[in-house]
């Protein structure tokens, strides 16, 4: 497989894994959604829960997972910080990730950071929080220099 296949396998994987952990909230939430009655309150039906209570049997949701965390871990994190590095002016070693993230990985760096937090927090992973707290750090060098950018 290509590593064009690899990565939107992988997004296939994620985006999938996330229908099945969210689509009962969906589901919650429409039901909630009733606007001909005039007495409707809204009311919080999205909520997060404690992470620290999963655990992953084996079957379909660990292989996702593992697959999942297989490909975050392969990412270089040059390649992901490349973006934000160039627009601040500094050092930029790494590739760039190209589709959506051609330019800088901004469109989906909530998203990996979000990712790889939760997969710690359900597993206690300390490889998958290495990495997003070496991201984090290595992204917020980046802002002094951006700051410039904003403020014009």
């Amino acid at each position: 497989m290509s590593k064009k296949n690899d990565q939107r396998y992988c997004i296939c994987l994620l985006f999938s894994t996330m229908m099945v952990i969210f689509f009962p909230f969906l589901l919650k939430a429409q039901s909630a959604i009733n606007t001909e009655k005039a007495d409707f309150q809204p009311t919080n039906v999205i909520e997060p829960f404690n992470y620290g209570g999963v655990s992953l049997l084996d079957g379909m949701f660990k292989n996702q997972y593992t697959q999942t965390r297989d490909y975050y871990l392969n990412i270089s994190n040059n390649d992901i910080l490349k973006g934000f590095r160039q627009q601040a002016g500094l050092p930029a070693p790494g590739k760039h990730m190209g589709g959506w993230c051609s330019k800088s990985s901004e469109v989906v760096f909530g998203q990996l950071l979000s990712g790889m937090a939760r997969m710690y927090r359900a597993t206690g992973d300390k490889a998958m929080r290495e990495k997003a707290v070496l991201l984090m750090r290595e992204w917020s060098k980046t802002l002094s220099s951006m700051k410039r950018l904003w403020l014009k």
